[in-house]
């Protein structure tokens, strides 16, 4: 995949319903926020519209790297677009990543050969360095966090991405304010819903949760100053239908009070429903 001088165009499939609405992809915000902001790919991607609602085949854009979220609620739509990717545009890579994306199954990749590779644990830094290999014109298969295709990409070696640093990570909402409004507004028929995030992670590891396993035991932390910004950004201006916060344990931190007593603020002042 030679690109010379020209742009990676990237396309994101978020594909989330919510209660009378849809979710606007904070995958989205959060893998562009981190490329944007890593040395040596300023100014060389594109990034097209996020889909967010389900496309007939004539609707594909056409794009050079194509990123999947995958989650039990889409997971099928999902994987039959990837697979209808891949034969409208075999040059391109796709990708993909979410709790349900089997990649223990020794048959995962049988099962989805149009798959180039998939991101098992946070997306922002493997998504990054695969970005920066093909930007690069080197092997996409060295990229961090990565678990590649091995009909593909035979021999490469699954490479640990260092955990994400939260006190220097942008902020997927603040770092995008402009696409955002201008995202709400254009997509406000949707009665688009928000993903508010200001922990990752979970210490404990109980079986019925995905958080626990797949974060190792660690909880990372949103600096408190930028998780108060983002929910007055979010509910003071972009005014989404629903919101929904997604921390694995509300109230684990002494700061959770502040945050909640902040919202309710907001949600009294400025309206923003919530489902905990």
């Amino acid at each position: 995949m030679d690109h010379g001088e020209g742009r990676i165009r990237i396309l994101i499939i978020a594909v989330n319903p919510a209660e009378e609405g849809v979710f606007a992809p904070l995958i989205y915000g959060e893998l562009r926020s981190y490329a944007e902001n890593m040395p040596g790919l300023d100014g060389k991607l594109e990034w097209l519209d996020p889909v967010i609602l389900p496309i007939g085949e004539d609707e594909i854009p056409e794009a050079d790297v194509y990123a999947a979220s995958v989650y039990e609620w889409n997971s099928i739509y999902v994987y039959d677009l990837c697979r209808r990717i891949r034969e409208l545009h075999p040059e391109s890579f796709i990708c993909a990543g979410g709790p349900e994306v089997d990649w223990k199954n020794a048959d995962y990749f049988d099962n989805h050969p149009y798959f180039d590779g998939v991101m098992p644990g946070d997306g922002e830094i493997a998504f990054s360095d695969m970005l920066k290999c093909l930007t690069d014109n080197t092997d996409p298969g060295l990229a961090r966090g990565f678990i590649m295709n091995p009909v593909k990409y035979p021999g490469r070696s699954f490479r640990i991405a260092p955990a994400i640093d939260m006190d220097s990570r942008p902020s997927p909402w603040l770092s995008l304010k402009d696409f955002w409004l201008d995202f709400f507004r254009r997509y406000s028929y949707l009665k688009l819903a928000v993903s508010f995030e200001s922990a990752r992670g979970c210490p404990y590891g109980c079986v019925y949760c995905v958080w626990g396993g797949e974060s190792k035991g660690k909880l990372l932390v949103v600096p408190e100053d930028t998780a108060i910004e983002e929910m007055d950004f979010i509910q003071r201006e972009l005014k989404p239908f629903f919101m929904f916060w997604t921390d694995g344990n509300l109230g684990i931190l002494e700061r959770d009070v502040r945050l909640a007593e902040r919202f309710a603020y907001n949600r009294k002042h400025y309206g923003s429903p919530l489902s905990l």
